[in-house]
């Protein structure tokens, strides 16, 4: 709401007394109203009337997170989206769905046309959790892992993938599907990575953490 000394306000531009009491505007229903605003100086001289518009939206619903295999969404019915990661915004995570990369918990802001604000429950993930099963049925190795310079992938079956960070941003990636890959990882610092594995149909195999150390 407008503030000032002086203010004096109208429900109409003309023929209107007006009040120098601030109105109390409801927003427990949606409406769209207006106002029009003056002020008087210190030698009693009023002001052109400014037209003042109020919008009153209702809160968006609660967004409600389902989950597909590594995919979490939300429906397609606000304006805008911001998913977070251990309560940190996940940088280009802005549409209603995201793909798991990592450990931790996620939930999602949305907002409505009118810019009012509601954020989703928690849900934790374990991106990792299916490694045992899948390196066994693929007939995967990967080593050394913790390492400090180079990881090697070998495996029974034509495989690609991507590294990424913790935070889900893609270091390394390689299309060309293969049955021994070589990652030169001594440029990256120390720390975890996600090492996700998709088979020559492009077909999502599973996520290993990589543990990269210094000796």
């Amino acid at each position: 709401m407008y503030t000032g000394v002086g203010l004096k306000w109208y429900k109409t531009p003309i023929g209107d007394t007006g009040s120098y009491i601030e109105p109390l505007i409801k927003t427990d229903t949606p409406a769209k109203l207006y106002y029009f605003v003056s002020q008087t100086g210190h030698i009693g001289c009023e002001s052109i009337k400014t037209k003042l518009f109020i919008n009153i939206y209702n809160l968006p619903l609660k967004p409600v997170i389902t989950k597909s295999g590594m995919l979490i969404s939300v429906p397609n019915t606000y304006k805008s989206f911001q998913w977070y990661l251990n309560n940190t915004p996940i940088i280009g995570a802005t549409s209603n769905s995201h793909s798991i990369i990592a450990d931790g918990k996620y939930h999602i802001k949305v907002t409505n046309i009118g810019g009012c604000e509601a954020f989703s429950d928690t849900i934790t993930y374990d991106a990792t959790s299916i490694k045992s099963s899948f390196l066994y049925s693929y007939d995967i190795k990967i080593y050394p892992n913790p390492t400090n310079k180079n990881l090697q992938i070998a495996s029974g079956n034509l495989i690609c993938y991507q590294l990424k960070s913790i935070t889900g941003k893609l270091l390394l990636q390689e299309t060309k599907c293969s049955k021994n890959h070589e990652l030169e990882l001594s440029n990256l610092p120390d720390g975890l990575y996600i090492l996700t594995l998709i088979d020559s149909s492009g077909v999502l195999i599973g996520n290993e953490k990589i543990s990269k150390i210094s000796l």
